[in-house]
């Protein structure tokens, strides 16, 4: 296999109908490129999501999909999820997509045209859905832990990241050719999420407040303490991996 370009990572949590509905295409069109891997990370999800990995180990031992299974998280926290699968993705770049966007046939040559064509290190393009480098993710210490619930993590990283490397050049533009089945879909904060109680719009405006007040501090980089730190279990392998 060429050397990895884009890890495309998917978090399931509450959404594993959803996933249902889309992982044979995403994984077909990941598997039309010889530099891309796609990354499921169940989030202690049900045992659905591992009867329907099961049905692909043909694809996990080809390197195109990487099954990723944190088992003990008690409640869904979102940034600490993405955290979790961006760290164990090989690509140069980290492309977060939620479980019910759906790649179409032009998604990765927009990648591209961003990438190689306008040097794009960063290129946010939808709620959930979010591109960067690598380096520049590892640099701010990726999504921002101290967020509760749903709302603006993808906004802030993106925020931190092009404060934090003032010459990168950031893409801001919706990618219609990665769109999500329900376009209504409204998320909220389910009873096993750590916001449990709060609407979604109380925990964005809390999250995009904190987010505000990070950036005027000049604090770019988070989780000073760690990101992403679990025990992983990585295509139903026995032994887990520590993420520290």
């Amino acid at each position: 296999m060429a050397e990895l370009k884009y890890s495309v990572v998917t978090m399931v949590r509450g959404t594993e109908i959803m996933l249902g509905q889309t992982i044979l295409g995403n994984l077909a069109k990941v598997s039309e490129r010889d530099d891309s891997e796609l990354i499921i990370l169940s989030y202690n999800s049900s045992g659905d999501v591992a009867k329907m990995m099961d049905q692909h180990r043909g694809a996990m031992e080809s390197g195109k999909l990487v099954y990723v299974e944190e088992r003990k998280a008690p409640k869904l926290r979102l940034p600490h999820a993405k955290n979790v699968g961006a760290r164990v993705a090989e690509g140069r770049y980290v492309v977060s997509l939620t479980a019910d966007s759906v790649i179409g046939d032009e998604f990765f040559q927009c990648l591209d045209y961003d990438v190689d064509r306008r040097q794009s290190k960063l290129m946010l393009f939808g709620p959930g859905r979010l591109a960067l480098e690598r380096k520049l993710f590892d640099a701010v210490r990726g999504y921002d832990e101290s967020f509760v619930g749903w709302g603006y993590e993808d906004q802030d990283l993106f925020d931190r990241a092009r404060a934090f490397d003032s010459k990168c050049n950031a893409s801001r533009r919706p990618l219609p050719t990665a769109h999500q089945l329900d376009q209504q879909m409204t998320w909220r904060n389910g009873p096993d999420t750590d916001a449990a109680g709060k609407t979604a719009q109380d925990t964005f405006k809390a999250n995009q407040q904190r987010s505000q007040a990070s950036l005027k501090a000049g604090k770019f980089v988070v989780n000073q303490t760690g990101y992403g730190q679990a025990t992983v279990f990585v295509n139903f392998e026995e032994k887990g991996q520590v993420l520290q």
